[in-house]
């Protein structure tokens, strides 16, 4: 009986899947719906774009969202205007800005990690909230996950995944926006394909307070050479703004030590600290 009061109490909140969960402790099934789903392309499909279609993106992962909501983290200190930017682009409805939203805060995927599947099981319903006022149910979102598909599954191609990765860059001159100590220790470079590489260094954390500096230089480059951006949440504003004046722009987050971690046999899930910590 007191289950019964329970659930129902839960039910007058419009929170009853959530009750099931907690309350008795539902084993999570593949994918489960919650009142508000949102439309989120596959992995494949996303980096499919990237590659055949000049597209940009802006990926939202759960240190963006904790910034639009208030609060600092370990490579950047909340700024307000920087949390307005976040809202600004998340809330875009650009179409040749594709954004990614978190997945798995709204469909668990049987293969997860166990670290990833625990943390969002914890967090997604804080990060739904953060999310829902801003996103339009009927746009289509893609992963944030794309970037992380090695430190985030348990069994998935990996060799056919980066190399599928490596094709958006194959032979092009790119320019990678990034944090001025980022790529030191990585030996496997998944950007050494390309035809040409040139680096612009921002700050390794509170990248945001030169953002102004940042974006005069990336506007100075020529518009054929794609842009790619590896600057925490900096790099949203600034992969948007370049988008909507004509570049290819993309906020790759942790692809590059993703890769170097792979072509090395490291495991991100055993070596955490070391993988999501700032460089």
């Amino acid at each position: 009986m007191s289950k019964f009061i329970g659930l129902l109490h839960c039910f007058s909140k419009n929170n009853l899947i959530e009750c099931l969960i907690d309350k008795l402790k539902c084993k999570v099934s593949d994918k489960f719906s919650y009142p508000v789903v949102p439309k989120i392309a596959t992995i494949d499909e996303t980096i499919d774009i990237l590659i055949n279609e000049k597209k940009s993106i802006c990926r939202f992962g759960d240190g963006e969202l904790n910034l639009i909501n208030g609060k600092s983290i370990p490579f950047q200190t909340f700024d307000n205007k920087l949390q307005a930017r976040l809202i600004e682009v998340l809330s875009s409805t650009d179409n040749q800005v594709l954004i990614g939203i978190p997945a798995i805060a709204f469909y668990s995927v049987s293969n997860v990690s166990d670290m990833n599947k625990s943390f969002w099981q914890k967090k997604g319903k804080r990060f739904r909230k953060v999310l829902l006022p801003y996103i339009d149910i009927n746009r289509q979102y893609y992963p944030a996950e794309v970037t992380l598909a090695y430190s985030y599954y348990k069994n998935y191609n990996m060799e056919t995944y980066f190399a599928k990765f490596r094709r958006i860059w194959n032979n092009k001159d790119i320019v990678i926006i990034t944090g001025e100590t980022v790529f030191n220790k990585i030996t496997c470079n998944i950007f050494d394909n390309a035809c040409s590489i040139e680096y612009i260094y921002g700050s390794g954390s509170d990248a945001y307070a030169e953002y102004d500096k940042l974006l005069a230089k990336a506007l100075c480059i020529d518009k054929n050479k794609l842009i790619i951006a590896i600057l925490g949440p900096t790099a949203k504003p600034l992969c948007y703004d370049l988008a909507i004046r004509g570049y290819q722009a993309l906020d790759l987050g942790h692809i590059a030590k993703s890769y170097d971690f792979y072509r090395k046999n490291l495991n991100p899930n055993d070596n955490n600290a070391k993988f999501f910590c700032p460089d």
